[in-house]
């Protein structure tokens, strides 16, 4: 049913302490009782309650390579992780999160937030984000497509995401953190900023890199922090617009349909979701530092998924 997960074959290119006490149950990736998420959490205030939910049981680890990991997608039989602190490679993991050598990307793309698995090859999505200082980074302006080609996005079409191209993150500029492949074209789903009613928005990208769709997507305040296949629809992660807050699992039966919230805890920095073959859920959390110099690692993790 999940069609994405069938590109097989190599590809031809390519913030905080937890609680203590866990540490050898990561490295072991044994199974864990309570909601998982809770203790993986980068030591943000308690988020509002979730929905009710089942008890999360699931399996978790320490990623051995990616040290802020913020993108993932299933690759080659395993999964392949994007770290924002890293333009020049992606992190290749066995499925059982093994390392495998890392794959170089044709073109740095600065600030790695979402990677798209298509057929035959994979879209590398940079954040267009200014710095923290409001500095522009031509490198995060980036969209590597499957091709090894990058596609420069015109976002005229997009009055907000015009208006917010100059202002930083954290002033609500444009930041880019999910992406998708639905409908026959590449779909951007943007943590800032929001538009005016609140509503996190998603674009849709002509072949030409245009924006020619805007759906205003109500996510209850937050924006976009990740998009991933589900059948011929999609999962959402959402979360603040600023650090910290809860975060949701939401959705989407099209690009254009109202999003159903779905009673599934996600609690800590999640920056990747995908769905494994088996009908699970697969994550990764954010970390602290630069690959070969981690401070915080990050941490993958596996959840069951009942609707």
């Amino acid at each position: 049913r999940r069609v994405l997960f069938r590109s097989g074959g190599h590809a031809r290119h390519p913030r905080r302490r937890r609680a203590h006490g866990r540490a050898d149950a990561r490295r072991s990736g044994a199974h864990l009782d309570g909601p998982l998420l809770a203790w993986i959490g980068c030591g943000a205030a308690d988020p509002p309650p979730p929905p009710p939910a089942r008890p999360a049981v699931g399996r978790s680890g320490v990623l051995a390579t990616a040290c802020e990991a913020s993108a993932l997608i299933p690759w080659d039989g395993g999964w392949l992780v994007g770290d924002n602190e890293d333009a020049e490679q992606l992190y290749s993991y066995e499925a059982s999160w093994r390392p495998r050598p890392p794959v170089r990307l044709p073109s740095a793309v600065d600030d790695i937030e979402a990677l798209v698995a298509v057929d035959g090859g994979y879209w590398v999505i940079g954040s267009h984000s200014r710095s923290g200082k409001g500095e522009r980074r031509e490198a995060r302006e980036r969209i590597l497509r499957p091709d090894g080609q990058l596609l420069p996005i015109d976002f005229s079409a997009c009055a907000a995401c015009v208006a917010a191209s100059e202002r930083a993150p954290d002033a609500g500029g444009l930041n880019l953190e999910a992406a998708a492949w639905a409908n026959g074209k590449l779909w951007l789903g943007l943590r800032s900023p929001l538009d005016a009613s609140g509503a996190a928005l998603l674009l849709g990208v002509a072949t030409s890199g245009a924006v020619d769709e805007v759906v205003k997507v109500d996510l209850g305040g937050d924006g976009f922090r990740d998009l991933a296949p589900d059948g011929a629809g999609l999962l959402v992660v959402s979360g603040g617009v600023a650090d910290g807050g809860g975060m949701g699992l939401w959705s989407l039966a099209s690009p254009t349909a109202t999003p159903e919230r779905l009673a599934v805890p996600l609690q800590g920095n999640v920056e990747g979701l995908a769905l494994s073959p088996d009908g699970s859920l697969v994550f990764v959390t954010d970390g602290s530092g630069k690959p070969g110099r981690c401070k915080e690692p990050s941490v993958w993790g596996s959840l069951p998924f009942h609707r």
